[in-house]
């Protein structure tokens, strides 16, 4: 047996505007968008066999934006400014939508149905960056200052054997729906969001230099 040819699709594009507002000020704007689809062929070693259903794939998504201002206020004075946002997400897609199920042949095992890590697996985070300096030139001095900024909302969610997993310890119990071992996993309120991890990180730090 050989294990199946699986490609990794990637889709990546980008778009920058640039606008000359007069001779003092000048903007920017790009935003890019990354998507990639890895599959993976799981529950195969020396001693076992998986369907093609027990495979997942990982979903990758990156959409980023960001705005630039600079600004020459005078001589000495210059100002420059960024606000960026970033939603990042990667998601282990199941093929199927089953409980995990493993048959046992003696020493070997097949393996069928949906992997118990792939039954919710998602991680998303939504990133907003801000940015301000300031630069004033007196004589052989150049003074710097601002500030920066950073919110992180993050979701993570795992879900492992929300949809159950059943182990038979031959085919005849697989058959006749007697597994010798059964394990499932479901959070209060029996919604799955409730296992979800969710939290915000915010960072604000200043600078003065010369």
């Amino acid at each position: 047996l050989t294990l199946p040819s699986l490609d990794t699709e990637t889709e990546e594009w980008a778009i920058k505007l640039d606008w000359n507002i007069n001779e003092d000020h000048r903007a920017d704007f790009r935003y890019s968008k990354s998507e990639q689809s890895t599959p993976f062929v799981v529950g195969q070693g020396t001693r076992s066999l998986s369907l093609s259903g027990y495979n997942y794939e990982r979903d990758f998504s990156l959409d980023t934006y960001t705005l630039q201002l600079f600004s020459d206020w005078t001589d000495n004075f210059s100002t420059e400014a960024k606000l960026s946002y970033r939603d990042y997400s990667a998601v282990r897609n199941a093929i199927t939508d089953l409980p995990a199920i493993s048959i046992q042949f003696g020493s070997a095992t097949l393996n069928l149905g949906t992997e118990e890590n792939t039954h919710a697996n998602v991680l998303e985070t939504e990133t907003w960056n801000g940015f301000f300096a300031g630069t004033y030139f007196a004589g052989d001095h150049a003074f710097k200052f601002g500030f920066d900024y950073e919110n992180n909302d993050i979701y993570n969610l795992f879900g492992r054997r929300t949809n159950g997993v059943y182990r038979f310890a031959s085919i005849a119990a697989y058959q006749a729906g007697t597994p010798n071992r059964f394990q499932y996993f479901r959070p209060a309120g029996d919604n799955i969001d409730n296992m979800a991890a969710k939290f915000a990180i915010s960072d604000l730090g200043g600078f003065l230099m010369d």
